[in-house]
C-alpha cells in the first residue's frame, strides 16, 4: 500500500484536487510516452549489456515461472543446451488457465564448460519458436497465482485463487493435479517448498496465515499452522542453511522469524522473533530472502522502494539498505550459484542486481543519494530494463551460471545473460589501459626523437646550402674579376 503523502509544513494540510478523466488520460498517454522512450533507449544498448537475450511474447501474461532445478542436456554436437521451465497463465474469464512445461534450446555457450560466450544473440521470433516446445500442460482451476518445482523437479505445487494447494506429479505425465491440499480460505502468493526436502512445503495467503505441509505426514491436513500475522501474508523464505527456520512478511508491516522444531502443538501462535515496522511505520513489506549459503543474512524489500539487509544475530535494525528502485520492490531471489548476487524487482518495471560482497568496502552517503540524481549506490550492478510494464516473476537459473528468465504483465517471457564485469576483467581492463598509456608515452618519445633528428637533417641541409652559396658567389666574383683583366 503507497504511503500517505504529507503536502505543506508540518502544521499545513492542503488538499489535492480529485483528477478529471482527462486529467488522468493525459497523465496515462504521458506516461505511456516515457516507457516507450524508455525502452527504445533500452533496445538501442542491448548489444552492450548482455551476453545473450531472448525474448518471447505470449499470447496472456504469465503470473508465475521457474527454471527445472535439475534439467540440463547438451545436444550431440555439443552446440545447444536444452533447459525446461514452467509457467502459469492469467487469461481472461473466458478462457481456460494451463499450467505448462517448456524445453528451450539455448547456445552451448551459456554453459558452464565454456569459458566465453559467444556475440550477443537477439534471436528472432521465428528461431525462438524453432527453439520453444510446449512439453506438457494442464488444464488449472482458475489463473495460476504462483507455481514451483520441488527441489528434485518431480513435482509442482501450484496456489490457486481459491486458496486451494495442488500438487501435479511430473514423472507421471498425467492429465490433472495428484492431489488437493485445502486449507486456506483466500488466495494468495506465499508458496515456498523446503530446498532440502522435496515433501514440505509452507503456504501464507490473504487469510494471515501459514500452514506448514510434510507431504509423507499428511495431504489432508497441515502439519502446524502459525497464526501470527494480523494481515495478508505476501511472502516466504525457506533458510536452506537453518533448515528449521522460515521468513515471513505480511501487509501488517511485520518481518517474523518462525522455528519450526518448537513443539507447541498444531497451532502457533508466536514466532520466534517478530520485528515491527521493518520497513518503517507506513510501509507494508512485499517480500523477503533468504541467502542460500549464509544462514544469518536476509533481506526484505518493502514499499518504501527500498531494500533491507538483516543479519538473525543482531535483528535490532538492518545493518545497510539498499538504494536504487523508484517503487515499491515485489519480489528479491539470491543467485543459487553466486550468492553474493542478489536480484530484485519492483513496480518501476526494473530488474536489478547488487553485489553485496562489496559491502564492507563500498562508502555510501545516503544523504547524497536523497540530494543527487547522479549519485547511485555501488553495490548496484544491473539494471535490466526490458519490460514496459509490470514484472510478474522471475529467477536464476540453478544450473548456469548468471542466466536469468523473467516474465511480465506485457505478456513477454525474457531469458538474458547479463554482462556484469567481474573485478579480475576490470582489473585486466585497468591493466589494459596502463599499458595502453605506457605504449601511448612510447610512441611519444619516438615521434620526439623522429621530430628531433628531421631538425637536425634540415639544419645541415640549410648548413650546406649556405657554404653553397657562398662558394658560388665566391667563384663569380674570381670570374668578373677575371673578365675585367682580359678586357684590359
Amino acid at each position: 500500500m503507497a504511503p500517505a503523502t504529507e503536502v505543506g509544513g508540518s502544521n499545513s494540510i492542503q488538499k489535492e484536487s480529485v483528477p478529471t478523466p482527462i486529467d488522468r488520460n493525459k497523465r496515462y498517454q504521458e506516461n505511456e510516452k516515457i516507457i516507450n522512450e524508455e525502452f527504445k533507449i533500452w533496445k538501442k544498448t542491448v548489444p552492450l549489456l548482455y551476453d545473450t537475450i531472448y525474448t518471447r511474447a505470449f499470447e496472456w501474461p504469465n503470473l508465475t515461472i521457474q527454471w527445472h532445478p535439475t534439467y540440463y542436456k547438451l545436444n550431440e554436437s555439443k552446440t545447444m543446451v536444452s533447459l525446461k521451465f514452467l509457467v502459469g497463465t492469467n487469461t481472461s474469464s473466458n478462457s481456460k488457465d494451463y499450467l505448462k512445461i517448456y524445453s528451450i534450446d539455448l547456445p552451448a555457450s551459456l554453459s558452464n564448460d565454456y569459458k566465453t560466450a559467444l556475440p550477443i544473440s537477439t534471436t528472432s521470433s521465428s528461431r525462438i519458436e524453432q527453439s520453444l516446445k510446449l512439453l506438457h500442460q494442464w488444464e488449472h482451476p482458475g489463473e495460476v497465482n504462483k507455481a514451483r518445482f520441488n527441489c528434485l523437479g518431480n513435482k509442482i505445487a501450484t496456489l490457486t485463487n481459491s486458496g486451494s494447494i495442488l500438487i501435479f506429479n511430473v514423472d507421471k505425465n498425467e492429465a490433472s493435479y495428484e492431489y488437493e491440499l485445502k486449507f486456506h480460505t483466500k488466495d494468495g502468493f506465499g508458496l515456498e517448498w523446503n530446498p532440502n526436502n522435496p515433501n514440505q512445503l509452507i503456504s501464507g495467503t490473504q487469510d494471515t496465515k501459514l500452514a506448514f505441509w510434510d507431504l509423507t505426514f499428511s495431504v489432508s491436513k497441515p502439519k502446524k499452522i502459525i497464526e501470527t500475522h494480523d494481515s495478508v501474508i505476501n511472502d516466504i523464505s525457506w533458510n536452506k542453511k537453518y533448515n528449521y527456520l522460515i521468513a515471513s512478511v505480511s501487509d501488517d508491516k511485520t518481518l517474523q522469524i518462525h522455528d519450526l522444531r518448537i513443539e507447541n502443538g498444531v497451532d502457533v501462535k508466536n514466532p520466534l522473533l517478530k520485528i515491527e515496522q521493518a520497513h518503517g511505520p507506513n510501509f507494508d513489506i512485499n517480500a523477503v530472502s533468504f541467502n542460500p549459503e549464509l544462514g544469518n543474512l536476509l533481506v526484505t524489500g518493502g514499499s518504501d522502494n527500498l531494500i533491507n539487509c538483516w543479519d538473525l544475530r543482531k535483528m535490532s535494525k538492518p545493518f545497510r539498505k539498499l538504494y536504487g528502485h523508484n517503487a515499491s520492490i515485489l519480489q528479491l531471489q539470491f543467485n543459487p550459484l553466486k550468492p553474493n548476487q542478489l536480484m530484485s524487482s519492483s513496480i518501476d518495471r526494473r530488474l536489478m542486481i547488487w553485489d553485496l560482497s562489496k559491502l564492507n568496502d563500498e562508502d555510501f552517503d545516503e544523504q547524497e543519494f536523497v540530494k543527487n540524481i547522479d549519485y547511485n549506490d555501488p553495490i548496484a550492478k544491473f539494471i535490466h530494463g526490458g519490460f514496459t510494464s509490470g514484472i510478474s516473476d522471475f529467477q536464476w537459473s540453478p544450473i548456469l551460471e548468471d542466466l536469468v528468465i523473467a516474465s511480465g504483465d506485457d505478456n513477454l517471457i525474457e531469458i538474458f545473460k547479463p554482462h556484469i564485469v567481474e573485478e579480475a576483467e576490470e582489473e585486466e581492463e585497468e591493466e589494459g589501459e596502463d599499458e595502453g598509456d605506457g605504449d601511448e608515452k612510447m610512441e611519444e618519445e619516438e615521434e620526439q626523437e623522429h621530430q628531433e633528428v628531421k631538425r637536425e637533417v634540415e639544419q645541415e641541409k640549410n648548413e650546406k646550402s649556405k657554404e653553397d652559396e657562398n662558394d658560388h658567389k665566391e667563384e663569380k666574383k674570381e670570374q668578373e674579376e677575371g673578365d675585367v683583366e682580359m678586357k684590359e
